[in-house]
């Protein structure tokens, strides 16, 4: 966020237990002779049956993993001239589950992350200014996919779903100037697809890429009594590339956001016996996302 006169320039950004009874029969002694006794043995008893899920489909897989994303934010002028660049490592935990049902895939994530970036940027009065700026967030998806069986191994997927971001943005004080947070929260459409081959020694490898659409952005500055500003979300792309061998998962993802400056939202500040009108708004923001991830899958 900016405003035309004091402060910083900020962001905007199943198991089956089978209790089977002992295979071999019973013996008991009936005047010192063996008798041999046949036990019935029922093949659902002491069975417990997985939980039954909508529309007839099954758990294919889950996985947990572990990220580490480069992330990066920038803040521009009208004019096109930057105004800060926040740069580092975000580490976090992914969680993600797959069902199928015929050629139907359906798939959810989340997504939890954290951690300090380095600030490079300027005052509202254009005094250098270097910081570091924690951020802690997440992100919830749903995704459902129709398969579509190519050559050999190779298939085709047709992907479209709904995914959501939320986080929050500390800006830490420096003698310059005083820090502040922001709280963003971002829900877009996806529509893509996906190839996805199977190779010798069980190695199973998918590329998808899908495109962005925004739906609704909200940003919420802890600042002179608190600030609401709407940036205009813009469509963009984004990549996957998972492996996947045995219980072992991996992938490399790309993320970008984009957004166009805010309307302005004017507040009035007192200082110094005087009473200033400010106004607020958000600049034109990009972030640029580039992660690795790697975990354990487990295949039902």
């Amino acid at each position: 966020m900016k405003s035309t006169r004091a402060g910083l320039y900020c962001m905007s950004i199943g198991m089956l237990l089978v209790l089977a009874s002992p295979d071999s029969p019973a013996g008991v002694m009936d005047a010192g002779k063996p008798v041999r006794v046949n036990v019935n043995k029922d093949s659902s008893a002491g069975t417990k049956k997985p939980t039954a899920l909508p529309f007839g489909l099954k758990p294919v897989s889950s996985t947990v993993a572990f990220h580490i994303q480069q992330f990066q934010w920038e803040e521009f002028e009208g004019n096109g001239d930057r105004l800060l660049k926040e740069d580092g490592p975000l580490f976090g935990i992914t969680l993600l589950a797959e069902q199928v049902a015929g050629r139907v895939e359906i798939r959810e994530r989340l997504r939890l992350f954290g951690g300090t970036v380095d600030y490079e940027g300027a005052t509202w009065d254009e005094v250098p200014l270097e910081t570091e700026v924690g951020y802690v967030g997440g992100g919830l998806g749903l995704d459902g996919g129709f398969r579509f069986p190519l050559v050999n191994n190779l298939s085709a997927k047709l992907l479209a779903g709904l995914d959501s971001r939320i986080w929050q943005r500390d800006i830490k004080s420096q003698e310059e100037a005083q820090g502040y947070k922001e709280f963003w929260t971002v829900l877009q459409g996806r529509a893509g697809g996906a190839l996805d081959a199977r190779l010798p020694q069980g190695i199973n490898l998918s590329a998808e890429v899908y495109a962005a659409i925004p739906l609704a952005t909200f940003e919420s500055v802890d600042l002179y009594g608190g600030v609401d500003l709407e940036p205009q979300q813009k469509a963009t792309f984004g990549a996957e590339l998972q492996a996947t061998w045995k219980q072992l998962f991996a992938s490399v993802f790309v993320e970008s956001y984009e957004f166009d400056k805010s309307d302005s939202v004017e507040k009035q500040v007192a200082d110094g016996g005087m009473i200033y009108t400010l106004e607020l708004f958000q600049p034109k923001s990009e972030a640029n996302i580039v992660g690795v991830q790697v975990g354990y899958r487990k295949v039902f």
